[in-house]
């Protein structure tokens, strides 16, 4: 996740710095955007060429991949873009994401519409069920031939946020965008249950609540919004 943010970041400075002076903007302070990330709206009005209040939601979606990550599968991120302590044969991902608001106030310096902001993030509950194969592992003290499932709950949340992207209005009002926000409150914690473990095989309650553990302290619990914007200014 933190490599896929560091390549965003990079991206919208590159783009940042290839567009030509902007009028867009100014001549079009209403802006509609469609957010094709799934779904929602992005509502805003550009008081002047440095100023913009505007709204975005995204829509809930369920989204499932098959990573084969292989063996280690750690909390610090490494070369597997892995998150969770100590856990191999990652096989499956499945992201149940709820409905996610925000509201933003940005302050866009360059003509081309690269921006910084401050503002509220708000994501309802959701969550993530991740399958491990069965193989020889080690949970808690004891190695275990097994696998298992582990769904992670999050509740509700909301903090205040602050963000950057980049938003480009053409003169003739079409207009694009695409930027992150970050929450300023604690990660959320997830309520984490463990299940599925292979037939015949026992894991021990005390294991099995320091495997939790593990799960809790993953970095799903970042609370961020990547958004993405295509529409019209008028």
């Amino acid at each position: 996740m933190k490599k896929g943010l560091f390549f965003l970041l990079i991206l919208l400075c590159v783009a940042g710095s290839g567009f030509a002076q902007e009028k867009g903007r100014v001549d079009n302070p209403i802006q509609i955007q469609f957010n094709p990330l799934g779904g929602g709206y992005n509502l805003g009005f550009h008081f002047n060429e440095y100023i913009y209040f505007g709204l975005i939601q995204s829509n809930s979606f369920t989204y499932s991949s098959s990573p084969n990550w292989g063996e280690t599968y750690t909390r610090h991120m490494n070369e597997q873009n892995a998150w969770v302590a100590g856990q191999p044969g990652l096989r499956e991902v499945t992201t149940h994401s709820a409905t996610s608001r925000a509201a933003e106030l940005r302050l866009t310096p360059w003509a081309a519409g690269l921006y910084f902001s401050i503002g509220a993030l708000q994501r309802q509950a959701e969550s993530v069920e991740l399958r491990f194969d069965q193989r020889s592992r080690l949970i808690g003290q004891n190695t275990y031939n097994t696998g298992f499932t582990a769904n992670l709950a999050f509740q509700d949340y909301a903090a205040p946020s602050v963000g950057m992207g980049l938003n480009h209005v053409f003169e003739n009002g079409i207009s694009f965008g695409i930027g992150m926000l970050a929450g300023l409150g604690p990660s959320r914690k997830a309520t984490v249950t463990l299940n599925d473990f292979t037939p015949a095989t026992t894991v021990s309650a005390a294991d099995q609540a320091v495997l939790a553990q593990d799960f809790e302290q993953s970095e799903f619990g970042l609370a961020m919004m990547v958004h993405a914007g295509v529409g019209f200014n008028f």
